[in-house]
């Protein structure tokens, strides 16, 4: 079992465990449940390291998509790229 460190927030743990579970399942060909998650971490934590790391791994997967002619896929994982970085608007322009 991995001890957390004292100054790690319960919160920190969990971004850090669900992007390692999305590596996991995106590694053994199971896009299907690799990409909910990384959505998610964009979704819920847009400003996190993992949440950078989940866009290039959507970026990633949407290019696969594209190259075996999926484009439906490929296009509704690109078209969400581009939301959300809409959906980040910085605090002064609010």
């Amino acid at each position: 079992m991995e001890t957390i460190k004292v100054e790690e927030k319960p919160g920190d743990v969990a971004r850090r465990k669900l992007l390692e579970m999305a590596k996991t399942w995106e590694k053994n060909g199971d896009l299907f449940q690799a990409t909910p998650v990384y959505k998610y971490l964009v979704d819920k934590t847009p400003e996190s390291t993992e949440a950078k790391e989940a866009k290039e791994a959507i970026l990633k997967i949407a290019q696969y998509y594209q190259k075996l002619c999926a484009n439906y896929f490929a296009l509704s994982l690109y078209k969400y790229l581009i939301e959300s970085e809409k959906a980040i608007i910085p605090a002064e322009e609010v």
